[in-house]
């Protein structure tokens, strides 16, 4: 992260909310008009979706040091028409993390990558290979077919 946006991230130093979210307002509408946005609709929808989101923010409706896709959850929940989400809230709201994390003033979230039984058993199998083989790395099992296929593409023999 950027030094400027550092302080800014961090409870400590100053709390989210509009003041702080004004700051990046006019980067954002910039954001969006690179990714197609009409003026029309950045202006009506777009603005008035941080604008909203600023305020609830001021609030204090939200207990983190960041904005990310937990305290977005809140505020779409507390914000709901008929049980759901304003139409492309939520897609704004991924813009803006987007955006706040490409200028680096909100960390990059963690991706979590599951892992099923039958990875376990490759990566067994590859070690197998190695060990008792001499196969390396680069022609292991796995390697051999690409990202998604599996022998056979995947069809049972």
């Amino acid at each position: 992260m950027n030094e400027e946006c550092t302080a800014a991230v961090a409870a400590d130093f100053e709390p989210l909310g509009s003041e702080w979210l004004a700051r990046y307002v006019d980067g954002f509408i910039g954001f969006l008009g690179q990714l197609g946005y009409s003026p029309l609709t950045i202006d009506i929808t777009k603005r008035n979706f941080v604008t909203r989101l600023g305020r609830w923010l001021d609030r204090g409706e939200a207990r983190h040091a960041s904005l990310d896709e937990d305290v977005l959850a809140v505020f779409h929940r507390s914000h709901c028409r008929h049980g759901r989400p304003r139409p492309g809230d939520v897609r704004t709201g991924q813009q803006l993390l987007q955006y706040l994390r490409g200028v680096g003033c909100i960390p990059v979230s963690a991706v979590t990558i599951e892992r099923s039984p039958i990875d376990d058993i490759m990566d067994d199998f590859d070690r197998f290979l190695a060990s008792q083989r001499g196969l390396s790395s680069v022609t292991s099992f796995e390697s051999s077919f690409p990202i998604g296929l599996g022998p056979m593409c995947g069809s049972v023999s």
